[in-house]
């Protein structure tokens, strides 16, 4: 395009950016060391963050790998 005799560098389209996996997983983190007695199942983080089932279930794997919390037979635990 141009403007009085000038060429115009084109804009990039936006787009809506992905839902950085890391914003989930460090929101979920300050949950439980704020409440250090709270236990989730996949179900209950994927309401609390606001995440499908699926996103919330990797979030809580990746926390798990990452030493921060621990799976037990009524859920996900601060390690």
């Amino acid at each position: 395009m141009k403007v009085l005799g000038m060429r115009l560098a084109r804009t990039p389209e936006f787009h809506e950016p992905p839902i950085s996996s890391s914003l989930p997983t460090v929101r979920l983190t300050a949950e439980f060391r704020e409440m250090p007695g709270l236990r989730l199942t996949t179900q209950q983080t994927a309401r609390l963050i606001g995440v499908d089932i699926e996103t919330a279930s990797s979030v809580l794997k990746t926390l798990v790998d990452r030493g921060v919390l621990r799976l037990t037979a009524n859920g996900y635990v601060l390690a």
